[in-house]
C-alpha cells in the first residue's frame, strides 16, 4: 500500500490536475523523495489511513505531537490529500456519485493550500480548517460542488419561519426566536447592545402573528398578522434544505451561481432528496455590505438570488476572509474594501455577516 500511495508520478499528475502552481508541485516532488529516502513510507500510510477514517482528525483539537514534530508537516498534509484522491474516487463510486462532481470539489485542495501560503508563507493545509474540510467533507461526499457553488444536505434555520404569498409568490420571513436584539433589530450574540428581545411567533386559529423580517434582514419592532387565505407556509424550522458554500475561487458571477443552483436542484431531485430551500450564511451577506463593496459588486448582487435574513449573531469572520491571519493591526490595506473596513472597525463598527433563503422554484 505504502508504495502505491507514494507513487510520485501519480501524485504529481493529481497536483497538475487541480492546477497547483509549478513551484508547489516541485516542492511536493522533493518532499515525496524525502519521505521515501528516509524510510517514512509506513508512517505516511498510517497517517493517510487515520485521515481517511476520520479518527486521526476528529480525536484531536490540536495537531498531534507526532505530526507537529514531523518535518514540513504542512506539506505532509497536502501530499496526503493528493494520495487520498483514488480512495475518494472509490467512495464516490460506492455512493453512486459521479466522479465529475468529485473532480470539481478537488479544487478545494488548491484553494486551501493557497490560503495557507497567504497566511503562513508555505504550502499546506491548516489543521481544523482546510485539512478537515478536504478529508471530512469533500472526500466523504458530504459536500458536493456544482460549478461555482458547493452544498450539503442540512436543516432550516431554527429561529426563522418563512411564508409565501399565494398570489405573488413573494417570500416573507418572520422571526421565531427570543435572542437579544440591538437598536437596528439585529441579533447581538451577547447583551452588550441589547435594546429588546425577539419573540416567537404566535398562532391564533390559523393566523400567524409575528415580527416580520425587513428587506435588510433586521427584525421589525412591530408585529404583523398573516392570514391563511393570503399566505401559506414555505419553510419551517428544521425542514430539509441544501446549505450552500462559496469556494474562494475567483469571481462570484451571478449567472454562474444561478447555473449551480439549477444543477443542484436537478441532481438532488434525481436522487429523491426532497428539500424546501437553499440556505446560506456568510460574512459578505452583512446587511451593510453595500457600503463597503458597492451595489454593483458580485457579493452584493448575490443577495438577489433570494431573501436576505439577519445574522444569527455578530461575527468577525470578515477579518479572516478579507485580511487573513494577519488581522487588522499588521496589514497595509491593498484594496478599497480593506481600507474601508479598517476605518469602519477603527470607528467601533460591528460586522455581523448574514443569511439568505433561496426558493428552488426560481430555478
Amino acid at each position: 500500500m505504502s508504495g502505491y500511495i507514494l507513487n510520485k508520478n501519480i501524485l504529481l499528475q493529481e497536483a497538475e490536475a487541480i492546477a497547483l502552481p509549478e513551484n508547489i508541485i516541485s516542492d511536493i516532488s522533493e518532499y515525496v523523495d524525502f519521505l521515501k529516502n528516509n524510510g517514512h513510507e509506513d508512517f505516511f500510510a498510517e497517517i493517510l489511513n487515520d485521515f481517511l477514517g476520520g479518527s486521526g482528525l476528529l480525536d484531536y483539537a490540536e495537531i498531534p505531537e507526532k505530526l507537529q514534530n514531523f518535518p514540513q508537516f504542512e506539506l505532509l498534509f497536502v501530499t496526503a490529500a493528493l494520495a487520498a484522491i483514488p480512495f475518494a474516487e472509490e467512495r464516490f463510486r460506492s455512493k453512486n456519485i459521479p466522479l465529475a462532481i468529485l473532480n470539481e470539489g478537488l479544487a478545494d485542495i488548491r484553494i486551501w493550500c493557497m490560503d495557507h501560503v497567504k497566511n503562513y508563507g508555505v504550502p499546506g493545509l491548516e489543521w481544523g480548517k482546510g485539512l478537515h474540510w478536504i478529508f471530512l467533507r469533500i472526500f466523504t461526499g458530504q459536500v458536493l460542488r456544482f460549478g461555482r457553488l458547493e452544498c450539503n444536505k442540512s436543516f432550516a434555520f431554527t429561529d426563522i419561519f418563512v411564508l409565501k404569498n399565494r398570489k405573488s409568490g413573494k417570500l416573507q420571513a418572520v422571526y421565531n426566536g427570543d435572542a437579544a436584539l440591538d437598536k437596528d433589530g439585529f441579533v447581538t450574540g451577547d447583551t452588550a447592545g441589547t435594546v429588546r428581545h425577539g419573540e416567537r411567533m404566535k398562532k391564533l386559529f390559523s393566523e400567524i402573528i409575528a415580527f416580520p423580517i425587513r428587506e435588510d434582514g433586521s427584525v421589525a419592532e412591530y408585529t404583523e398578522t398573516f392570514y391563511p387565505d393570503e399566505w401559506e407556509g414555505f419553510l419551517s424550522p428544521s425542514e430539509n434544505v441544501l446549505s450552500l458554500h462559496i469556494p474562494a475561487d475567483g469571481r462570484l458571477d451571478f449567472y454562474e451561481c444561478r447555473a449551480s443552483l439549477r444543477r443542484m436542484k436537478e441532481y438532488y431531485s434525481s436522487k429523491g432528496y426532497e428539500f424546501k430551500a437553499f440556505i446560506c450564511g456568510t460574512w459578505f451577506l452583512d446587511p451593510f455590505m453595500e457600503k463597503f463593496a458597492g451595489s454593483d459588486s458580485n457579493m452584493v448582487q448575490f443577495r438577489k438570488l433570494g431573501l436576505l435574513l439577519g445574522p444569527a449573531g455578530a461575527s468577525n469572520d470578515v477579518i479572516y476572509r478579507v485580511f487573513g491571519n494577519a488581522g487588522l493591526d499588521s496589514i497595509k490595506p491593498k484594496t478599497g474594501l480593506q481600507k474601508k473596513l479598517i476605518e469602519y472597525f477603527a470607528a467601533g463598527g460591528v460586522f455581523r455577516g448574514g443569511r439568505i433563503i433561496i426558493d428552488p422554484d426560481n430555478f
